[in-house]
This record gives structure tokens, C-alpha cells and sequence, in this order.
């Protein structure tokens, strides 16, 4: 026996214990199985090789599993029917395609060129197997096309042993990050239950990082970097060899201990004091500026708010996608932070240790990520709103993610260009932490209302004075001009009789 065919075990007994009700994980599974060859856990099973190819399914090994799953799980099953399960995965585990070739598993680049030489490598081993594919893999002759279920497709545990399959590009962006997870578990679980060698390709803004984003991604999302990590991974190198790479992570970026970034952007002094208060009153949460959306760059004012959250740390930013942006923004990231590193998303950032970040657009998949870390990161986002409860609206635009949203606001800062033909001005509104708590099982619109009430400043106060000032000014303008044409006439009048 080999950790091969005990990851296969595993999966036969993961889909049998679903008939019994039990859902388990890939790695809880692995753990179980460990049973066969008499150890305790998955990591055993990786550090005494020599134990597990001694191991054999049999009544006493079964008896172990037997015991395990009822200590474990409450399930009760008998070792002659676990028997029977466990055999129908063994025969033939051996590779059928390329059987000298790289051991099954996952495999990533963000090469294209080394993509395309993988594929010739296995074409010309290979013999004219066919091989399965989404755009990465379009280079190749023999290729099947995928389509647009691509790993999701039907049939794919049933490919022949040893068949190269290639995925992505996958884009790592906050927008694609959850989905990104589904393609790459899925891909892990095709490599280790159907012994397929499945060749990634990724895009992502940070490729220095690309291992720790791609572990990250392979492990439970609730366990994140305290989960046991995928044992085989590899890379694809310059000329197409498929390498497992042990350990797959040898280090992680850690927040720089300085950070230099200077900018002349400074908010309205209003504005400025307020957000000086709310940062005293909650540090961590979420500041959003509302800006006009005018011939301006619109998020220039954002790069004003970072020199007053220095207090959570070093800073990021998040690439939202890689798509042209709309309007006047014509890349998915501003120039305004070229400064500050560009991490995928969130989750990434997060289990860097960084607690700043930057994320110019809401509209790209981070809220629900934002809503779980928002109780110690420093998050900064604009809005087109400039009033204060569509700002909020705006920010955080699913509000099933965030119950308890309004705890969650350090500062909703806006700031409205207003102009004339004559003139322009700015006004500003502005709802900052230290406000009463909102109502609690409240509506939108009630908290919309709340929101309302308990500005800090109000564009209305600041309007007001203006308008009135216009106003008292026309008027003497108008009674000027009444005297004008009265002795115009007066006059003219005046003429006539002479």
C-alpha cells in the first residue's frame, strides 16, 4: 500500500459515510483512514512511509477503521462491509498514461510559455493520449476543450490515470477568490482520487506570493493556515517539467516593520477632525469617503484618510478584478497607491498579518470577507454617494453580511462638489462611531434613518449660509438695478421737457 491508494480509500469512504448521513472533509477523511496502516492522523501516514506500505486491507485493519469511526464519529458499521468498500477502489491504482511520468497532482505557473511546453512534454510521452483543457491548454493539438463547466464537467473522475489536465488562466482577485477555491479543491480532489496531473495557470498581481495564495486557497476556509496543508503540489518549470516542490511553502510575506507613503490629498478640515475622532472611538471597521463622481480622479481623496489610520499598521490594497474599470477609470486600480503593495484579496492580506487595506470599489465580491475580518482590520472604500446613508448603501451592499453593520463604521465621510457658473464650493456629511447604537433587528430604511439623525456633520448646515448669502445678494443686486432704471427714466423724463 502507498499514500496513493490510501487517498483513494479515503474517498470511497467519504462517499460511503454520506449514505450513512456523516458529510466529511478531504482531510478529516485522510485522518480516518490513517486507521488502515495503524496510525493516528494524515501527517503519521506522511512520516512513516515504511508502516504504510506494510499496510494491507484486511479484517484487522478494517477493525481499526471500525473502531476509529465510532470514537470519532458515533457511526457503527461493520469491518467485512468497510472490506468490501475499500476493495472496489484497489484494483488498477497504477498510472495507464505516462506511467514513467510526474506523480499525480496539482501543478502551477503563471507562465503560459511553461504551460505550453508542459503540454508538448506529455504529447510526446504520452503517445497520442488525449489530453483535457480550458483556454490555458488551447496550444494543443490533442486537446479536448473543456468548456465553459470546465473541472466541473461531467465525467471528469473518470479520465484515464495519468491524464494532464490544464486549468485558468485563474484570475486571483477578491472577485474571483471564492470560486478560485471551488477550481482548486476540485482540481485536488481529481489528482488524488483519479490520478490526474492537473497543470494551472494563474494571474495574479503578486506573483512572489503565488505558493502561500495557492496553499491558502487548498485549505478549509474556516481552518485557514491552522489546517493540515495539500501534500502534493509543484510547480511547472520553464521547460514544462511537472516538479513537486516539498515543502510547497517556504516562507510568507510579513508586514513591513515601515512603510513610506506620503500624499498632499488632504480631506476638508470638517471632515479631517471627524475622522480623528471616530478612529479614537473604534479603530478597526470600515471608513468609507463618498466623493462626487466629476472629471476628478474619484478616489484621489481616499489616499487623504491613510495618514490617519497609521495606527493599524502597514497598508494594502486589493486588486478587485482585472477588468477596465468604467468611466474615466480605465484600470481596475487607481494610480493614487502605487506605493502600497497589491495583495489578491482579503482572506490573503489577512493571513499575511496585514490589518490596512485599501479597496477602491465595493462592487467586486469583498463584503462578505470584509464583514468577517472588520472587528480588527482598518478597511478604506469610496462611494459615488455623497450623503451618508448612500454611502452606507453603497459599501456594503449585502446587507445579509452584515447584521450588525452600523457597529462595524468607523467614519462615513462625504464630500459634494457643487458648481455654478459663476462659482463652486464644497459641502460635507459625515456619520462617525461614538453615535447611539442603531435600533437592533432594524430595517434598511430604519437604519438609513438612524444614519440620518446622527450625522456628525451636515451638508444641509453648510448649505443653508451659502444659499442665503446668494440670496440676499441677488436681492441687492435687483434693488441696485430698480434704482438704475428709475433714474434712467427719471431722466429721459427729464429731457423730454426741455
Amino acid at each position: 500500500m502507498d499514500t496513493q491508494m490510501l487517498k483513494v480509500f479515503a474517498e470511497r469512504l467519504r462517499a460511503h459515510l454520506e449514505q450513512h448521513q456523516l458529510h466529511l472533509k478531504h482531510g478529516q477523511a485522510l485522518d480516518l483512514i490513517a486507521a488502515l496502516p495503524g496510525l493516528r492522523n494524515w501527517p503519521e501516514v506522511n512520516a512513516f512511509p515504511v508502516r504504510v506500505a506494510a499496510a494491507h486491507v484486511n479484517g484487522e485493519s478494517a477493525e481499526r477503521l471500525v473502531r476509529r469511526l465510532a470514537s470519532t464519529h458515533n457511526v457503527t458499521v461493520t469491518a467485512a462491509a468497510l472490506v468490501q468498500v475499500l476493495e472496489a477502489a484497489a484494483p488498477d491504482l497504477g498510472l495507464k498514461i505516462w506511467p514513467d511520468g510526474p506523480v499525480p497532482g496539482v501543478y502551477v505557473t503563471t507562465s503560459r510559455d511553461a504551460v505550453d511546453a508542459a503540454i508538448a512534454n506529455y504529447e510526446a510521452a504520452a503517445e497520442g493520449a488525449l489530453l483535457y483543457a480550458e483556454d490555458a491548454g488551447r496550444s494543443s493539438d490533442s486537446g479536448i476543450d473543456l468548456g465553459e463547466n470546465g473541472l466541473f464537467s461531467k465525467g471528469m473522475d473518470r479520465l484515464p490515470s495519468g491524464t494532464l489536465v490544464v486549468v485558468g488562466p485563474l484570475p486571483l482577485t477578491q472577485e474571483s477568490w471564492s470560486d478560485n477555491r471551488d477550481r482548486l479543491n476540485t482540481a485536488a480532489g481529481l489528482a488524488y482520487t483519479s490520478s490526474l496531473r492537473i497543470v494551472v495557470l494563474v494571474d495574479t498581481p503578486l506573483p512572489e506570493n503565488l505558493h502561500s495564495d495557492i496553499d491558502l486557497l487548498l485549505r478549509p476556509e474556516e481552518e485557514g493556515l491552522d489546517s493540515e496543508p495539500v501534500d502534493v503540489l509543484g510547480v511547472v518549470t520553464d521547460n514544462g517539467e511537472l516538479r513537486v516542490v516539498q515543502p510547497f511553502v517556504e516562507r510568507r510575506m510579513v508586514p513591513p516593520t515601515a512603510q513610506a507613503f506620503t500624499t498632499t490629498q488632504r480631506l476638508p478640515q470638517v471632515l479631517e477632525g471627524a475622522l480623528r475622532q471616530a478612529v479614537s472611538q473604534r479603530p478597526y471597521g470600515v471608513i468609507v469617503l463618498g466623493v462626487s463622481p466629476s472629471d476628478k480622479p474619484r478616489r484621489a481623496l481616499l489616499e487623504a484618510v491613510l495618514p490617519l489610520t497609521e495606527h493599524a499598521g502597514p497598508a494594502v490594497r486589493i486588486q478587485p478584478t482585472f477588468r477596465s474599470g468604467y468611466g474615466k477609470d480605465d484600470t481596475p486600480l487607481s494610480p493614487h497607491f502605487a506605493g502600497l503593495p497589491v495583495f489578491p484579496s482579503v482572506e490573503s492580506a489577512y493571513a499575511h498579518g496585514f490589518r490596512r487595506m485599501v479597496i477602491e470599489s465595493s462592487y467586486h465580491g469583498a463584503s462578505k470577507a470584509m464583514a468577517a475580518r472588520a472587528g480588527d482590520v482598518c478597511f478604506m472604500l469610496t462611494s459615488y454617494s455623497t450623503e451618508v446613508a448612500g454611502a452606507w448603501m453603497d459599501a456594503m451592499p449585502r446587507h445579509q453580511d452584515w447584521p450588525d453593520g452600523l457597529e462595524f463604521i468607523i467614519a462615513l465621510l462625504c464630500v459634494a462638489d457643487i458648481e455654478s457658473k459663476k462659482e463652486s464650493f464644497v459641502v460635507c456629511d459625515a456619520f462617525v462611531a461614538g453615535a447611539p447604537s442603531a435600533p437592533k433587528d432594524a430595517r434598511v430604511g430604519a437604519l438609513m434613518e438612524h444614519l440620518e439623525a446622527h450625522r456628525v456633520v451636515r451638508w444641509q448646515d453648510q448649505l443653508e449660509p451659502l444659499l442665503a448669502e446668494r440670496r440676499a445678494t441677488t436681492a441687492q443686486a435687483k434693488k441696485a438695478l430698480h434704482r438704475h432704471d428709475v433714474e434712467s427714466y427719471l431722466a429721459s423724463r427729464k429731457a423730454t421737457a426741455l
